[in-house]
């Protein structure tokens, strides 16, 4: 199974403040839908009780560390594991990381791939996606998106995966 970790962020690496994300970009969300459709979704709390963000119950994995967690119909695992394992029991060829700032921090060590959103501002945030070395990572894809009317920043769409 492919580990993939998959994020915006602006140039100071914030991916979120206030347990939300400071900026809005429609065709990112289409890349982050297109890219993740059909796969299992791997994140913590905080990005579950996001309340922007639509949830799949079928193809969701919550990782908390608090027992007991009633997410409904969506699998709740205490480690990540446990969320690899029941992804792994399911079939899944890709499971996709989506955050936040912790999960990343916990997987982008065992990441076979990155689909990063860098995004060209600096944000004021509470939430960074963590350093990584990138000469360990071969570029893939590199696609720029300028702005527009529907866009207030331009950014880039980069996909990475891990060196050999």
């Amino acid at each position: 199974m492919i580990l993939s970790l998959i994020a915006a962020m602006g140039k100071n690496r914030v991916i979120g403040k206030d347990g939300d994300v400071p900026w809005h970009l429609p065709d990112d969300l289409e890349f982050f839908e297109t890219k993740t459709r059909g796969h299992f979704k791997l994140m913590g709390r905080k990005t579950y009780e996001e309340p922007n963000f639509e949830h799949d119950p079928g193809k969701s994995i919550l990782l908390t560390s608090k027992e007991e967690y009633d997410a409904g119909p969506v699998k709740v695992v205490n480690s990540i594991e446990a969320g690899f394992e029941y992804a792994r029991r399911m079939g899944e060829k890709e499971l996709f990381v989506i955050g936040g700032a912790k999960v990343y921090e916990q997987t982008i060590g065992l990441a076979d791939r990155i689909y990063l959103t860098e995004i060209d501002k600096e944000f004021e945030g509470d939430s960074f996606f963590p350093k990584f070395d990138r000469n360990d990572w071969e570029l893939i894809s590199d696609r720029y998106h300028g702005k527009d009317n529907d866009h207030k920043y331009s950014f880039r769409f980069l996909e990475y995966h891990r060196k050999d």
